[in-house]
């Protein structure tokens, strides 16, 4: 049987890949492993955050509120 944060991992993958993939057009993959969850980090650096400025606010910016909400889930 796997782990618990496994399993939710997993599910984020299945439950938001399709919006993630549109709003982003990258795979959620790319910032999701099973064992660890999403990648903040990387995530914000392909997002490319200035230096000062929160990642929430680059999201609503440059995708809007319902991105930034989608991400918020991730965590």
């Amino acid at each position: 049987m796997l782990p618990n944060y496994v399993l939710k991992n997993r599910d984020l993958i299945v439950n938001h890949g399709q919006e993630f993939k549109k709003i982003f057009g990258l795979p959620i993959n790319k910032f999701i492993d099973p064992m660890t969850g999403f990648d903040i980090i990387a995530f914000d650096d392909w997002l490319e955050t200035p230096d000062g400025e929160s990642t929430r606010d680059q999201l609503i910016a440059k995708y809007g509120e319902r991105a930034a909400e989608l991400v918020e889930g991730l965590l």
